[in-house]
């Protein structure tokens, strides 16, 4: 008789036996642009629903945190995702290249959009409308109309214009699962009472509460987060990627070349975050 001490454990025979899948080796167009946008949703979301209220009243009080606090990962993520969408649009050497990760990542925003991910829309569209992507005119003439019409509905809807309850209204409109995107609560310029105040608490924690209901895609959560994580510095302080982008960008269309025509507006909206970026 085998000597019960001496038996396998039952969990390891079974892990044993079930064969070690390797995990996929991705690249971004192998990413269908939904999928790409919901697993965008499951990750914003776990850091949205952690962020305290209180951060975000004391950020509207004081501006920028000197400390990390709750709102930190969520602000780090969006221009994590914008510096990926930026570099990814800019790697390719030939223009068409180029201009098929443009219709690519509005693609994202669009379908992003569609699940009420507002920040990673906006993220991607901040990058789009960038002075890196926005000035390369020569691969913004290859998009077909109806990306940017696309394009151009994801920026109306994150353009508040001079009307700073806009979003709130919108999405009082709409109902959860969804992520807000987090610098329109922090940047709010209402009057600070006590209506105003609970207009931008409860505007973001109703959308705390309920989560994506979509299947975590481990493969693809990897990508993503190796994407990003290029952009991460030591202890939270990312490099600036300003010089860089600038100089890819001159390099994909030098100043005065022949792609650089005239093109007055890449989208029929207007930019409410373009300016901060340049």
């Amino acid at each position: 008789m085998s000597d019960p001490g001496n038996l396998p454990n039952a969990s390891e025979s079974v892990v044993q036996a079930i064969p070690q899948v390797p995990r996929r080796k991705l690249n971004l167009l192998d990413i269908h642009p939904l999928e790409l946008a919901q697993q965008l949703s499951l990750l914003e979301y776990d850091l949205a629903k952690d962020v305290l209220i209180t951060d975000i009243e004391a950020r509207r009080a004081k501006g920028r945190a000197r400390q990390p606090d709750s709102v930190t990962p969520c602000v780090r993520f969006s221009k994590h995702i914008t510096n990926w969408v930026v570099l990814s649009v800019l790697e390719p050497g030939d223009t068409p290249g180029r201009a098929a990760l443009m219709e690519y990542f509005i693609s994202v925003a669009h379908s992003a959009r569609g699940m009420n991910n507002f920040s990673s829309m906006t993220s991607i569209m901040d990058a789009l409308q960038s002075p890196y992507v926005h000035r390369l005119l020569g691969s913004w003439k290859l998009l077909l109309k109806e990306k940017r019409d696309e394009g151009g509905s994801c920026l109306k809807t994150s353009n508040v214009g001079n009307n700073f309850l806009y979003p709130f209204i919108t999405l009082a409109c709409l109902e959860p699962p969804g992520v807000p995107f987090i610098d329109i609560f922090l940047s709010f310029k209402g009057e600070s009472d006590a209506y105003h105040d609970g207009l931008v608490t409860r505007g973001f924690s109703r959308w705390q509460s309920t989560p994506y209901s979509f299947e975590v895609d481990e493969d693809i959560r990897a990508f993503i987060q190796e994407e990003l994580s290029q952009f991460a510095g030591p202890n939270g302080n990312d490099p600036d990627q300003k010089n860089r982008f600038k100089k890819l960008s001159l390099d994909r269309e030098p100043e005065n070349s022949a792609e650089q025509g005239t093109l007055k507006k890449v989208f029929n909206a207007p930019s409410r975050w373009l300016q901060r970026l340049q």
